[in-house]
């Protein structure tokens, strides 16, 4: 499946001091892409934006704890019904819903903003 990056995505991958975190994120994100792994369905949340064609992966290296850091991603369909490319979207901690509302910005569907869609 073919793989893009909203922009920003790297920017946030970049912003991350923790090496190990952003390799988790990477590799996060090429199972995502190659089949190996799948989130779970975002909404669209009041307080947020509207995410409900977007998934989350929880994400950390470590896991003697709870998974610190989140990708936020969507899967983009060709003319047929079937997936054809997955968008990496945001990536960030999980502190204060933080990348979700980075993710909803980067769509333009942040809460007050227009849906790209319209």
């Amino acid at each position: 499946m073919k793989r893009t990056f909203l922009s920003g995505f790297t920017d946030d991958v970049n912003a991350i001091a923790d090496v190990d975190a952003r390799y988790a994120i990477v590799a996060a994100f090429v199972d995502v892409a190659e089949g190996r792994r799948r989130g779970q369905p975002l909404e669209n949340l009041a307080h947020v934006g509207d995410l409900s064609d977007c998934y989350k992966v929880y994400v950390d290296y470590d896991h003697t704890r709870a998974p610190r850091w989140r990708l936020v991603y969507r899967l983009i369909s060709g003319q047929r019904a079937e997936a054809v490319q997955v968008q990496a979207v945001a990536a960030g901690r999980r502190q204060a819903l933080e990348v979700y509302r980075t993710a909803a910005n980067r769509l333009g569907r942040a809460s007050g903003q227009p849906d790209e869609r319209d």
